[in-house]
């Protein structure tokens, strides 16, 4: 499904990266509304604004809909850093948000590592943001549930039913 089927339009947003020229494409869908916030599409690491595509589709056009590549993804170029961190993405994301003068409270929805920007994103520059919705956002810990831990030292079978009832209900599941 290509972005134009979706109702969405490609754009460059041309900037100055410390001397160097860099740009950041984005799709766009509908125009801004004063009564309802724009909302903005952070996609995931290895991936790219059209992973949105099929999400926004389905969007009503009387919402303002952005995807944005994060740079060294998609076809935003110029951001050369060596390493990129949550915390460089944020920042980019923020001069993304003040080059397209986006300044009024926006839903931001994130998934996977654009959920974690978007929930750091939210954390820094709270007065940008409406709502975030993030989509299995990473985290900086790990944790493991006594569910993970048992299984790992091979104390629970999920598959296997402990009581006459648990296989009742697995058989009439069948």
């Amino acid at each position: 499904f290509t972005a134009y089927q979706a109702g969405l339009t490609k754009h460059l947003l041309l900037t100055d990266n410390n001397g160097v020229p860099a740009s950041f494409s984005y799709t766009e869908k509908g125009s801004r509304n004063r009564e309802k916030p724009s909302i903005v599409f952070v996609h995931g690491l290895s991936s790219n604004k059209e992973t949105w595509i099929p999400i926004v589709k389905n969007i009503p056009s009387d919402y303002h809909c952005i995807t944005v590549d994060l740079p060294g993804h998609g076809e935003t170029v110029g951001f050369n850093e060596d390493r990129y961190s949550i915390d460089t993405f944020v920042e980019k994301l923020k001069l993304f948000f003040d080059l397209m003068d986006l300044t009024e409270p926006l839903c931001i929805i994130g998934a996977s590592m654009g959920g974690a920007i978007v929930c750091m994103f939210a954390i820094k520059y709270p007065e940008y943001v409406s709502m975030i919705c993030l989509l299995a956002p990473i985290a900086n810990e790990a944790s493991e549930t006594d569910l993970i831990r048992q299984l790992r030292n091979g104390q629970y079978n999920a598959l296997l039913p402990e009581t006459p009832e648990e296989l009742r209900q697995m058989i009439n599941t069948l």
